[in-house]
């Protein structure tokens, strides 16, 4: 039985693909540890497609996709998959936010950190542009780990592009798995960028003329499609060089 053949037919090829490899470079980035998840809306609006919740996160396949609808209920038998606990971090933000189209749920150590301060996220990169308008955290330390908690947490996240939760990790949500992916790795970079600099003193972040135009002068657009394409290139680089692979096998 080939890998395409395991993939739940209701999942696009592409669609899982880009997931399988969304996963993979997370998890080789740090930011998907032994847990953490990402996810997309399904094409038809009827649910979403995530990846099993005991599959090590470098290790996912499409055959360790799987559908579930807006409540959390997985489409395929328990016995055969099973949805991350914390499934409902992903169908609360989908219920509440139709533009969003894919979900990360990093375990990330530094947005714990950040978490657990009354220091605001502010925009020490450029890319930070995203982040303007702020970064709330979620008060709720526990697991997200029914319906209810779901839609507390997207309340908590409004209209914003991200957010923390509480000594736990965070959460960036965006137009597509690909961009989902940057900015979760632009994310981390400006944490990591805040923490170093405040630690110099005299720290000036952008400034909000700067993000004026930084926000208008990014083509966005070409912005992911390159950083989507560096880090698929930088996997494949790993792999002929003997380290591991994040490259996603072809899906059939």
């Amino acid at each position: 039985m080939t890998e395409g053949s395991l993939r739940p037919a209701s999942i696009p090829a592409e669609l899982a693909t880009d997931l399988v490899a969304a996963c993979r470079l997370l998890h080789a980035q740090g930011l998907l540890t032994y847990s953490g998840h990402v996810s997309a809306r399904l094409p038809d609006g009827a649910g979403m497609v995530i990846h099993s919740r005991d599959k090590h996160r470098g290790a996912v396949t499409a055959a360790d996709l799987l559908t579930c609808d807006l409540t959390g209920q997985a489409h395929l038998p328990a016995d055969q998959q099973r949805v991350p606990i914390e499934v409902f971090i992903h169908t609360g933000i989908y219920r509440n936010r139709p533009d969003v189209q894919s979900v990360v749920h990093t375990h990330s150590p530094l947005a714990a950190v950040f978490s657990t301060t009354r220091t605001p996220i502010v925009a020490a990169k450029n890319h930070a542009y995203r982040w303007r308008d702020g970064v709330p955290t979620h008060p709720d330390p526990t697991h997200i780990g029914s319906s209810e908690q779901g839609a507390e947490l997207a309340a908590t996240l409004g209209r914003h592009h991200a957010a923390l939760l509480r000594t736990h990790g965070g959460v960036i949500v965006a137009e597509s798995i690909e961009a989902a992916v940057v900015d979760s790795i632009h994310f981390e970079e400006n944490l990591k960028t805040q923490l170093a600099v405040t630690s110099l003193g005299q720290f000036a972040p952008l400034t909000d003329d700067e993000l004026d135009r930084l926000s208008t002068g990014f083509n966005r657009e070409r912005h992911v499609r390159r950083l989507w394409r560096y880090y698929l290139e930088d996997a494949t680089l790993g792999r002929n060089h003997g380290t591991a692979s994040l490259e996603p096998e072809p899906i059939a």
